[in-house]
Order: structure tokens, then C-alpha cells, then sequence
């Protein structure tokens, strides 16, 4: 196979996938004819781009404890949770006091929302997209899962996009610039030498910016996973920051992982009268989280 068809068969699968690289320009006569020194680059940023895409698409479920960290100017709230998160967004949060037993529970699948202090029995029953949930939970809607996010998955296959890579300080670092589709905002990542998120910023509506840091990479079943994550939006001065203790990825997960017990006879509440309750339950100063 000639360079123009392995150009031409890259870039057609980069299209396939929802991404263009802007790298690969037509010369006026519909050709491209880089020189060797390019090509070379070329093929290093095009396979670049595919394995961040093959990390970010293989992280399908992820399961532990985890310290959550926010503040916000109504909040300073840590607990730790125990947590279960899937990559079509379903999710259980069980939210621990310092004894480690049950705060509240929070579970979400198919758009269907639980929340449930066992203390006083209180249930609230919903049903909400995802948008909404994140906006209920101090998350801006950024088009990504809660999973994706945590780990640091922000370039695949199901975000669909332009996407370029270049190298930064001699391949001290390398920079991911994504713009996605029409009203979908923006993004950059900066990556390590081995495409490993350490800093993104994602652009959002009305000028709105979601600020991203990942840090304590550890190997994880095969897999480097950021045990330490913070998100902020400093227009709103929101920061939720994650510190994982225990992680597990890839279990296969079935209903029954996502059921939760109630009494038979459960106090059903409004979402103000649930929130209430869950920051009074829940909430502690962020630095007396053990």
C-alpha cells in the first residue's frame, strides 16, 4: 500500500470514529503529500490520539471508597462514600458517616432516581436526565459521565469531535485540543508523556469553564487510573475533589448491586425536604474526614 492510501485509510477511520485531525490537510489537488520528517509526525499523533481512545473506551465500570471533597459558598462538605459507577451512567453512591455506617444512598439507572437516609426513613423518588442530575449534584453538564470524568476519559469514541495533538516541551508534555460538535463547547488536555490527563479545561455555555486536575497514578488491574481528581468551576467557586482509598474495574454489575435497603413503610419527601436532611446527615467540615 502506497503512503496515499495509509494516509487516506487513516484519516477515514479517524472520521469513522467522529474525529478529523486537523494535521491532515488536502493539498489543492485533493492530495496529501507530506514530507517524510511529517509523515513520521503524522503517524505519531494519529497513533497518539488512538491509544487515548483506547484507554478512555476501556473503562467500563469502576467500584470503591472514595474521600468527596466540595465547597462551594453555601458548602464545605467531606464524607467518604462507597461507590459504584457504570459507563452508561448508571451509579450507586452510599455515603458514609465517620463510623462507617450508611448516610445516605443515592442510586441512579435509566434515568431513574433514589435517594434514602436510613436513619429517618426518608425516600425520595425521581425521574431526571442526566443534565439535570449532575445540576442537582453541583456538576455542570459537560457531556461526560461522572465515570468518564474520574478518570479521565475525555476523548472517545462517544464524544464526537475534531481533535489535534502536539507535542509540548520537547515531549515533556503533550497537548489535546478537542472542539466538539456545534453547542457542545471545547476542550484541552494537557498529557503526560504517556497521554495520562494531568490538566484539562472544558469550555462551556455563557462563558462558563470546568477546570480538571488529575494526580497519583496507580495501576489499577492493568489500567493507570488517577486516585486523586479535582474539578472546579470558577465562575461559580464550586470545587469537588475525589481521593479514591480502594478501586476496583471492570466488575460486571447485575440489578441486585443496585438495590438498597427500605423499610415498608418509608417517609416519601420532596427533593427540599431530602437535601436538607442529607446535609444535615452527611456533612462535616471537609477536614475531619478520616
Amino acid at each position: 500500500m502506497n503512503r496515499k492510501a495509509v494516509l487516506s485509510a487513516l484519516s477515514l477511520a479517524l472520521l469513522f470514529t467522529g474525529f478529523s485531525p486537523a494535521w491532515l490537510e488536502a493539498a489543492p489537488n485533493g492530495t496529501t503529500s507530506p514530507e517524510p520528517s511529517t509523515s513520521r509526525k503524522l503517524h505519531a499523533k494519529t497513533a497518539g490520539i488512538e491509544a487515548i481512545m483506547n484507554r478512555s473506551d476501556s473503562v467500563r465500570s469502576i467500584s470503591g471508597l472514595v474521600k468527596i471533597q466540595i465547597h462551594t459558598p453555601q458548602m464545605n462538605k467531606g464524607f467518604k462514600a462507597a461507590i459504584l459507577l457504570e459507563a452508561d451512567g448508571s451509579m450507586r453512591i452510599d455515603g458514609l458517616t465517620p463510623f462507617g455506617t450508611a448516610a445516605f444512598y443515592l442510586v441512579y439507572v435509566e434515568d431513574n432516581l433514589l435517594v434514602h437516609d436510613p436513619s429517618s426513613e426518608m425516600l425520595y423518588l425521581d425521574y431526571l436526565q442526566m443534565d439535570e442530575l449532575l445540576k442537582h449534584m453541583d456538576f455542570p453538564n459537560t457531556g461526560y459521565s461522572i465515570l468518564e470524568l474520574i478518570s479521565g476519559s475525555l476523548l472517545n469514541r462517544r464524544i464526537t469531535g475534531k481533535a489535534t495533538l502536539e507535542e509540548v516541551g520537547k515531549g515533556e508534555e503533550f497537548l489535546l485540543r478537542v472542539k466538539r460538535d456545534k453547542n457542545a463547547g471545547s476542550y484541552k488536555v494537557k498529557l503526560d508523556p504517556s497521554f495520562l490527563p494531568k490538566r484539562a479545561m472544558i469550555f462551556l455555555e455563557k462563558g462558563k469553564g470546568f477546570a480538571a486536575a488529575y494526580s497519583n497514578y496507580q495501576d489499577i488491574q492493568g489500567f493507570q487510573f488517577p486516585f486523586d481528581s479535582v474539578f472546579r468551576i470558577p465562575k461559580e467557586k464550586i470545587t469537588i475533589k475525589f481521593s479514591f482509598r480502594d478501586l476496583r474495574l471492570g466488575n460486571k454489575f447485575s440489578s441486585k448491586d443496585f438495590r438498597v435497603p427500605i423499610s415498608s413503610s418509608p417517609n416519601f419527601v420532596s427533593r427540599k425536604e431530602m437535601a436538607g436532611q442529607l446535609n444535615l446527615n452527611a456533612s462535616q467540615p471537609s477536614g475531619a474526614v478520616p
